[in-house]
């Protein structure tokens, strides 16, 4: 079923009303006549119903005790929609244990009309359904004949309003969507399946309706991601190919707006995961039509562009080496520079890095835009099998507005650390971060309420920013379902540049319920927005696994105007006056008018007045003006943090009024030399993400720490400019490193002396500096890892112990470089299935597991972990492998070797800690002797130490041997006088971490010389 809406304006969201009044008059107008016969019940006055919104033939099936459930101020709500529409939504919620608002305009939630259509339809009047409607005044509405509105738009645009479900058969999930950008009757849309495969769908109607199932040519597998030609005619999508172990990543286009696709380009073989793509589609740009496309290979991250619409593209970019991740996104702005954004598995951050030429060539490291309290994914009541997925989503302000140039991004996260082994300790938010300065430092926000953040859930999000400058958000909201295992589609708006959201709406009509499979909601939604046209896409589970489609939902927003203030803290001194201040305003949608500037509430006893040059603004339609705040501050004012609020007033009845807030930090008195405080000078065992606290001074307005590798400071690794007295470094500190650290505070009354200088240590700490390592089919466990001087059994029970487990602090790894060791491992395969054990050794301690420092261990078939099945293999310390401690990591994998930091599948790792060098432990080797009579006994160590035994009793070798060195004890030389035979049991073995003393050596004496010793010869005759 296809919805009408403009182009150009979408008032409510769907219904074809907002006519140009000469449409209207040229269309036919359909006469309703309520007739009250046709009532079921008499006491009610149907005709007054048409005061609730407009008239619908099933509103004669409502009977009083129905009426009973609207509210007493039902006009207050302006929603187009018909009087048993209300009652049946109104009864519904009620049922759902959330009664709806009883007055306001906002009784009814924005996705009513969705609702309203999606069930119903449209207006049902005399058998037929009419979808084309105009507001006359207050609730009167005019209803058209459908097909009159169709004839007089000649192509009239049509965009899908409501929910949609786009794939069939059911079994899909991880969606892509694009709208063309010329043409919104046309959209695109990649899922994940059905059956095998990645899948792309078409609509040539808005979205209303969908195509078949189109396969791409390939072994494709999933991970959709889909885009525009800026002229329209050129569609894009990729997606990972022949998937085995790993994925490659192709590139395709089409040329008929979707309807069949042709690979262009192979960007990677194998070895990639999550890739997406994004068009630079600003006409302004130098770089318009770029094609950027971002993946990750082993959680490193990875770029490629093409220049010339899809057909070539670069070879691949390494990105921001320093942090692994998986998750990407990437968007551009107005001068064409390039961000990449990603979430940090190794550091528990949002990162974005820049390109200023156009994706050719990027920034050497990122920028931190935010520490995140979860890593890669966690589970949730209602994502507990596959985990809720931390991934990146961002776009940037192409507009002229307020907050041109702003750069966008969200992602899910929890509120506290998160806990992989329970689903109900982990509560999900979305969090969206803006800049203003091209990706230097960013403010996060949320754009939903907190409040609830123990009982509901917000993930698997996606963002845009339309034409005007507004941030959209849609993401799952389990507040429907009491044990947050359900979710809807929700949808957050911003209108000033994402610093404040209004109140989120719920979009779906039903609640989706969890289906127990292993993708569950798959790894991410999306949405596009062309025009005035936005459509949302997800998985949606209330009738089997699928994809649907939402449209219409964002406000067409009329006239009106934005008030801007530089979003910074100015610092002064007292009696000093503040920089300048642009005030900037700016038309939206045609608005015209005169704006008076003004500062109320400033505060006397700081400010010594405010002069707006010019005082008001008169601002052209579609353009924008700027205004200059010049304030000064008086002498005697006392330190501290000041707002200013301005406010523009224009001269409307009633006026418009907008208002913004920059704030003042006013400092008196002269600093002082900063104290330190922690870590202490000296102190050793840091964190690598160090936090250092020195005493604040009331003086300051910030301060000034740097943080250096030698004392003299030539050497600086980080500076930083906090306004508290604390601070924690950007990025990870180096491991088992010294660094010296000073403060100086800052005030524009003057900054004091740098303070004395502090040196610290930097530790490890577990798993830091190293990736993370999960398994989440199951955790199959290693038992037993043999390796030197370490001999460690752990728990055989499947899912009985993290994915990866920290035995840092056993004893007993002391090697030496050069020399090689035997490993032992054994392990819980949870049935006949063969499982493969792989070493890594940080050798080179850079923090990660390089390739050349992997070491195949052998299989494990059919194990339960304890009954003596083994994979053995040696491992060989490299020569020149420098002292000190080097991490270890063991790893095992059902069917497939895995890498340093799994992500998939079943098996478990175990961390531990060699040591090279310096006092390796040694062991000796002894034994006892027993039934020695004779003399000149010799013992053999290893065929070259000897020990002389006299008498029975206690023996132990001189020689000490390491771990893992094999022994053998043997009799060099027989005793004699009585002659005797000497026999070694317990002979031969391998060193482990204590000496050997079960050595056994038996002693009997010859049966010639016994019956000699009792005096039985004779004399020879």
């Amino acid at each position: 079923m296809a919805f009408f809406a403009s182009r150009w304006a979408r008032i409510g969201l769907g219904l074809v009303f907002a006519l140009a009044a000469a449409a209207a008059a040229n269309a036919k107008v359909i006469e309703i006549r309520v007739n009250q016969a046709r009532g079921v019940d008499s006491t009610v006055a149907y005709g007054k119903l048409t005061a609730f919104g407009p008239w619908d033939d099933r509103n004669y099936a409502l009977t009083a005790e129905d009426l009973e459930f609207l509210s007493p101020n039902e006009t207050e709500s302006r929603d187009p929609t018909p009087a048993f529409f209300r009652v049946w939504m109104r009864k519904g919620a009620i049922q759902e244990g959330h009664p709806l608002p009883t007055k306001g305009p906002d009784q009814y939630p924005r996705s009513a009309v969705n609702t309203f259509l999606q069930r119903f339809g449209g207006l049902q009047i005399d058998g037929k359904i009419y979808r084309g409607i105009n507001r006359i005044e207050g609730n009167r509405f005019e209803v058209f004949e459908e097909e009159e509105l169709e004839e007089m738009g000649e192509g009239w645009p049509r965009f899908v309003s409501g929910e949609v479900k786009i794939t069939n058969p059911q079994g899909a999930e991880e969606t892509a969507i694009a709208v063309n950008p010329v043409d919104t009757n046309y959209v695109i849309a990649g899922s994940n399946g059905p059956g095998n495969g990645q899948k792309m769908w078409r609509s040539t109607d808005g979205g209303a309706t969908w195509s078949n199932a189109i396969s791409l040519t390939g072994n494709t597998c999933c991970d959709a991601t889909v885009g525009w030609s800026t002229d329209g005619q050129v569609a894009y999508t990729s997606s990972l190919v022949n998937c085995g172990s790993s994925c490659g990543v192709a590139f395709y286009r089409s040329l008929d707006k979707g309807a069949t696709w042709t690979q262009s380009a192979t960007l990677v073989a194998s070895g990639s995961d999550k890739e997406y793509l994004h068009v630079d589609s600003y006409a302004g740009s130098p770089y318009k039509d770029n094609i950027y496309v971002s993946w990750h290979q082993s959680n490193v991250q990875k770029f490629a562009r093409s220049t010339d619409k899809g057909l070539t593209f670069s070879s691949a970019q390494t990105l921001d080496t320093a942090f692994k991740g998986i998750g990407s996104d990437i968007t551009s702005d107005k001068q064409g520079n390039v961000y990449y954004f990603f979430p940090s598995t190794t550091g528990r951050q949002v990162r974005v890095v820049k390109s200023t030429d156009g994706g050719a060539s990027f920034a050497a490291s990122g920028v931190k835009v935010s520490d995140t309290k979860a890593s890669f994914d966690f589970p949730l009541p209602s994502m507990s099998t596959r985990n809720a997925f931390i991934y990146a989503s961002a776009d940037a302000d192409l507009t002229s507005g307020p907050y041109a140039d702003s750069l966008y991004v969200a992602w899910s996260d929890t509120y506290d650390t998160d806990n992989d082994g329970s689903a109900t300790a982990n509560h999900a938010r979305v969090q969206v971060a803006y800049s203003r300065d091209g990706g230097a430092t960013w403010t996060v926000t949320t754009p939903h309420p907190t409040s609830d953040g123990t009982t509901v859930d917000r993930y698997q999000q996606w963002l845009k920013v339309d034409e005007y400058g507004r941030v959209h958000v849609v993401y799952y909201d389990t507040r429907h379902s009491a044990s947050r295992n359900g979710v809807d589609l929700y949808y957050s708006v911003s209108i000033d540049g994402a610093q404040t959201w209004e109140e989120p709406r719920r979009l779906t009509t039903a609640t989706s319920p969890k289906i127990n499979t292993s993708m569950e909601w798959g790894d991410y939604n999306g949405m596009d927005m062309a025009m005035n046209d936005i459509i949302a896409i997800y998985t949606d589970n209330r009738a089997g696994i699928d994809v649907w489609g939402i449209g219409g939902f964002a406000d067409a927003p009329g006239p009106d105007y934005r008030l801007s203030v530089p979003n910074t803290t100015q610092d002064v001194c007292a009696g000093s006056s503040i920089a300048p201040v642009t005030v900037s305003l700016s038309s939206v949608v045609g608005y015209t008018g005169t704006v008076a500037l003004s500062t109320p509430g400033l505060d006397a006893s700081a400010f010594t007045g405010g002069v707006f040059t010019p005082a008001s603004l008169t601002l052209p339609a579609n353009g924008s003006d700027t205004s200059v705040l010049t304030l000064g501050t008086q002498p005697g004012a006392a330190s501290g943090t000041y707002p200013v609020l301005v406010r523009g007033t224009d001269g409307q009845n009633p006026a418009v009024i907008k208002e913004a807030t920059f704030n003042v930090q006013i400092a008196a008195g002269q600093t002082v030399v900063p104290a330190l405080n922690t870590p202490a000078n000296g102190a050793s065992g840091q964190p690598r993400l160090t936090v250092f606290n020195w005493a604040a001074d009331p003086a300051a307005t910030g301060y000034t720490i740097e943080i250096a590798s030698d004392s003299a400071f030539a050497t600086i690794v980080e500076t930083g400019t906090p306004s508290a007295a604390t601070y924690t470094v950007r990025q990870q500190l180096q491991p088992l490193t010294t660094y010296y650290w000073r403060v100086r505070a800052n005030s524009p009354c003057g900054d004091s002396a740098n303070s004395p200088v502090f040196s610290f240590t930097t530790g490890v700490t577990f798993p830091e500096p190293y990736c993370s390592v999960s398994f989440p089919s199951a955790v199959e466990p290693i038992t037993r890892v043999k390796f030197t001087g370490i001999d460690n059994r752990s728990d055989p029970a499947p899912d009985g112990s993290p994915a990866l487990e920290d035995f840092l602090s056993v004893p007993g790894g002391a090697i030496v470089a050069g020399e090689t060791y035997s490993m032992i491992v054994e392990g819980n395969t949870v049935g006949s299935y063969t499982t493969k054990v792989k070493a890594y050794a940080d050798w080179n301690r850079n923090g990660t597991f390089d390739a050349n420092e992997g070491y195949v261990i052998g299989d494990i078939v059919n194990s339960t972990g304890t009954d003596g099945i083994q994979a053995v293999a040696n491992v060989l310390v490299p020569a020149g492998t420098t002292p000190g401690p080097v991490r270890l990591r063991v790893i095992k994998k059902y069917n497939t070797a895995a890498t340093a930091c799994n992500t998939d599948g079943y098996g478990q790792a175990e961390d531990y800690t060699l040591n090279v060098g310096g006092t390796e432990p040694t062991y000796t080797v002894g034994g006892t002797v027993s039934g020695l009579a004779g003399s000149g006994l010799v013992l053999s160590l290893n065929g070259s130490t000897s020990l002389p035994i006299v008498a029975d009793g206690v023996f132990t070798f001189g020689d000490a041997l390491t771990s893992g060195t094999s022994y053998e004890v043997t009799v060099a030389t027989q005793p004699s006088d009585p002659a005797q035979t000497c026999t070694v049991d317990n002979d031969s073995g391998t060193i482990g971490s204590a000496n050997v003393t079960d050595v056994e050596v038996t002693c009997e004496t010859t049966v010639l010389d016994r019956i000699f010793a009792d005096g039985f010869e004779q004399a020879t005759p």
